[in-house]
């Protein structure tokens, strides 16, 4: 019985060494829905340098696939036959896109990690003021509000929001830098996006914070009401950042990339997220999925209302 048990753990350790030598052996490709810029691609950037770090004999490549609420990415990553170097590194509109569009694409992937959360943030711009947008609440107004996609996650939540606001119209953009670029223009005068994309602008007083979705104050913001405070009925809702696979992705692979990101968020490697709002969570492999699964019936929930 000992000498089974020996062999096995032989048998485990090679596996194992065989594993570490031949993965990664190929550039690692990693796919971002969304233009260059924006949140989803500054966290995959600094992904790529933390997995490049881990695996130095590799290199990983950044790949910019915007467009059809997510479904262009997708579409691409589930196409392509070498499960264990490809990638997608963006926020929950990977599920929130593809149920504004009837699909159900994101069954057909895990989350080796979640990286980090934030919550939404409705901003103006520097030609309106809180008290304007009080002003549209109190007579009952419509907000004309720019976002990164139709069926993203801070376009459906401020649209599901009911309350002193007689519509909320959307206007979809590709990527954050573009919605950014046309408030900080004067163009449009609201914005919905996460509150750590939304943090350098509002330091350097390009647009300004008006409300905020979750259930209180954030230490970012102190001075920012909930949605609540405002008077408005609803779900706080917020965005998560995490690294998807493929579903049929090496179990090892998907394993040793979670230790690397794992061990990165423990030693402070996205300390400069946190610093701009970002809550990051170290979760193990195990823990990252059950946050994904619950996501998903979260998420399915309400498109069902």
């Amino acid at each position: 019985m000992k000498l089974i048990k020996l062999l096995i753990i032989s048998l485990l350790l090679t596996t194992s060494t065989v594993f570490a030598a031949s993965w990664p052996n190929k550039e690692v490709t990693i796919v971002v829905p969304f233009l260059p810029g924006g949140a989803s691609d500054i966290v995959a950037r600094k992904t790529a340098l933390i997995l490049g770090n881990r695996f130095p004999d590799t290199s990983f490549v950044v790949k910019y696939m915007p467009g059809a609420s997510n479904m262009v990415a997708i579409s691409y990553v589930l196409n392509e036959k070498n499960s264990d170097n490809i990638f997608v590194v963006g926020n929950d509109d990977l599920i929130t896109g593809p149920l504004s569009q009837g699909h159900d694409s994101y069954n057909e992937f895990v989350v080796t990690n979640i990286i980090g959360y934030s919550p939404y943030m409705l901003a103006i711009s520097t030609r309106q003021t809180p008290a304007d947008f009080r002003n549209t609440i109190k007579n009952k107004g419509i907000v004309m509000f720019g976002s990164v996609g139709a069926g993203s996650g801070p376009a459906t939540w401020l649209t599901s929001l009911q309350g002193p606001i007689t519509e909320w119209k959307n206007i979809p953009y590709k990527g954050a830098p573009a919605a950014i670029t046309d408030v900080i223009g004067g163009t449009l005068n609201y914005i919905v996006l996460s509150s750590f994309n939304m943090y350098d602008y509002v330091q350097d007083g390009r647009v300004t914070p008006i409300m905020i979705s979750s259930d209180s104050r954030i230490n970012k913001y102190p001075t920012v009401p909930t949605f609540r405070e405002l008077g408005f009925r609803g779900h706080r809702d917020g965005i998560y950042f995490a690294v998807y696979a493929k579903k049929n992705t090496n179990p090892q692979v998907l394993r040793e990339v979670n230790q690397a990101i794992y061990d990165a968020q423990k030693n402070g490697a996205y300390q400069e997220f946190e610093d701009k709002s970002m809550v990051i969570t170290p979760y193990t492999l195990e823990q990252s999925n059950q946050f994904f699964q619950e996501s998903i019936k979260q998420k399915q929930a309400f498109y069902k209302q």
